[in-house]
C-alpha cells in the first residue's frame, strides 16, 4: 500500500507502508496519557494522539473511551449496516472523531 502526502512546503513525500500496517507504538507512559482510548492506526507523525487535520484525516486513537455503549455498537456495526439507526451511526462516529470536516474547517 502507498501513501502519498503533500508537506507544507508543497513538496510530495511517497511512503510505502508494507502488510501488517504499522500502528503507533504505546508505552507505559503513553497508556497512562491517552487512558483507555484504542490506538488504531499510525497517525499523521506515529505518536499516539489526537487531532482533528484536514490534510491527514486518520488520528492514531480514537477520540473517546470505549465504554459498554460504545462495545456494544461496535459488534452490532459487524453486521448489517442497515440495521444502525442514523442516531448510532452518529454516536460511533462521535466515539471515534471529535468533529465533522465540517466543522473543523470552520474553525
Amino acid at each position: 500500500m502507498t501513501a502519498i502526502f503533500r508537506c507544507l512546503n508543497g513538496r510530495v513525500r511517497t511512503f510505502y507502508l508494507n502488510p501488517p500496517y504499522q500502528i503507533a507504538r504505546v508505552d507505559c507512559r503513553t497508556k497512562q496519557l491517552i487512558g483507555d482510548r484504542e490506538v488504531v492506526g499510525f497517525g499523521y507523525n506515529g505518536q499516539p494522539n489526537y487531532a482533528d487535520r484536514e490534510h491527514y484525516p486518520m488520528p492514531a486513537i480514537r477520540w473517546k473511551e470505549t465504554t459498554a455503549e460504545i462495545l456494544q455498537l461496535r459488534k452490532k456495526e459487524e453486521g448489517d449496516w442497515h440495521n444502525l439507526t442514523m442516531e448510532e451511526r452518529k454516536k460511533l462516529y462521535r466515539a471515534s472523531f471529535c468533529q465533522t470536516f465540517a466543522e473543523f474547517q470552520v474553525s
